[in-house]
């Protein structure tokens, strides 16, 4: 088996120590298969952790000028413990997934991806958009028809308007993706997931590799308060850490209209009361003090502020209006409101010793 794993899977994963992570890396060395990275993926990884990491630094600053207003003294908070841009996912990756290959896209023909463009074959989608993964598919089946791959390949990627679609319970690539399959003679079976903790409920066998549940019921009563008031405070700065293009994403999957985000710039999420149906479940050892477990909750009464040029709204009052409302406009810009109930399926590690929940990873976010 080779297991592709796409950009997105990685973003709040710098290091690969989040519980999925870790429980892929034992699969992986239980089994023997391998992790095929395309070089598109590897560069696209590197490039937003120094985005996030640079973001980060600005909210420290932002953070130590607002507490120093109820101190004497100046709050200074040590940044050295950062990175200074050093960061190489390459190696990163290797020291959890020996044997590991990193894909080249030098081979890749560019007449192909024009043509595509043109036609707006996916990968492309409207106006061209999509080149990067047009790259990334390419690579990996050129790759696969090069080497003469015949293991089964798995896709991990949450990109589902460029690669899948849904098929039932599953998903399946799209036709225009068959076809360049055909086109190569490429046979093998493809299986595709939507997430890392996807593939981790498919093919982690906890007798296999040694994992064992614990009483959960005992874990939410020692632990269950910590760990709600701790995904709380996360899943509002991973929604406010969103781009614009991944709120649509996640509008799309929930079967929601989103016409109108297209429009918006910026975005800020917030929710008024509480966790709601709380669940620990699945829960796996990975040394004796550590569990990694997963953990499912929504947030009521949420709100996300949208905010777009005054003229965009005007121009399209009547889309926006019919999904968003109290618009605030100004002469410049104007924000729109939307109050989802927001679901959550996150990801930790919990410490048996002192409680603490480390290596937190939100996994999938829908609304309704």
């Amino acid at each position: 088996m080779k297991i592709f794993i796409d950009t997105n899977i990685f973003f709040n994963n710098w290091m690969l120590k989040g519980a999925h992570f870790q429980l892929l890396s034992r699969y992986v060395a239980n089994t023997g298969y391998q992790l095929i990275i395309p070089d598109v993926v590897k560069r696209e990884v590197e490039n937003k952790f120094s985005v996030e990491l640079e973001k980060i630094k600005i909210e420290i600053r932002n953070l130590e000028s607002k507490v120093g207003t109820f101190t004497q003294s100046n709050l200074v908070i040590d940044v050295g413990q950062l990175s200074n841009g050093s960061y190489d996912f390459e190696k990163i990756l290797i020291s959890y997934f020996p044997g590991s290959e990193i894909i080249k896209f030098d081979g890749v023909n560019n007449e192909i991806l024009v043509e595509k463009a043109i036609l707006g074959k996916r990968p492309f989608r409207e106006n061209e958009k999509g080149y990067r993964d047009a790259v990334i598919w390419h690579s990996l089946i050129d790759y696969i028809a090069n080497k003469k791959i015949a293991d089964e390949i798995v896709l991990l990627t949450n990109n589902s308007s460029d690669f899948f679609i849904k098929d039932g319970d599953g998903f399946q690539l799209h036709k225009d993706l068959l076809e360049d399959l055909k086109i190569l003679g490429i046979e093998n079976k493809f299986t595709i997931h939507n997430s890392l903790k996807s593939f981790v409920a498919a093919n982690v066998n906890e007798e296999l590799h040694s994992f064992s549940h614990n009483d959960a019921d005992e874990i939410v009563e020692k632990y269950g308060e910590g760990i709600e008031e701790h995904f709380e405070y996360i899943s509002v700065g991973y929604m406010n850490n969103l781009s614009i293009d991944e709120i649509e994403n996640i509008y799309s999957l929930s079967g929601l209209n989103c016409k109108a985000l297209s429009f918006f710039k910026s975005s800020n999420f917030e929710f008024w009361e509480g966790t709601e149906d709380p669940d620990i479940s699945n829960l796996y050892k990975i040394v004796d003090h550590k569990l990694a477990f997963e953990y499912s909750f929504n947030l009521r009464r949420c709100t996300i502020g949208f905010t777009l040029n005054t003229s965009d709204y005007m121009a399209n009052k009547k889309d926006i209006d019919g999904q968003f409302y109290n618009a605030e406009v100004g002469k410049i810009n104007t924000k729109v409101f939307h109050y989802p109930r927001t679901y959550f399926v996150a990801s930790g590690v919990l410490n048996l010793i002192d409680g603490d929940v480390e290596q937190v990873s939100i996994d999938e976010v829908y609304m309704r």
